[in-house]
């Protein structure tokens, strides 16, 4: 059993540690462990199982089929980023969906 530390997590996840600790915040992300009196840390294999548990990438038609969507939204505002990863309904989603799609069939992209 391997224990990692935040920057292995985040090399793994390719994520920021303000999108690991928010996830962990919104319990949709494993809690690390405690290592130590100043220590935190998490088990490999937690880390893994949560990796599996997420939709391969393209499989839109599968999330949409349960009738939720999760998306990665990012906003920008006087210089400052914010990211976080929300469960949208289908109907939203297909609104966005084909928004987007307007969007780049009118700047010519596919």
């Amino acid at each position: 059993m391997n224990i990692l530390r935040i920057n292995d997590v985040k090399n793994i996840t390719s994520m920021s540690n303000s999108s690991i600790y928010d996830l962990i915040k919104k319990n949709k992300f494993p809690r690390p462990r405690r290592i130590g009196k100043r220590a935190v840390g998490w088990l490999e294999n937690d880390i893994q199982a949560w990796l599996e548990s997420r939709p391969e990438a393209g499989s839109w038609d599968l999330l949409k089929k349960k009738n939720i969507v999760s998306w990665k939204i990012v906003v920008t505002w006087d210089n400052n980023i914010d990211e976080d990863i929300v469960d949208i309904p289908n109907d939203v989603a297909d609104t966005i969906d084909n928004y987007l799609t307007e969007m780049e069939n009118e700047n010519g992209e596919s």
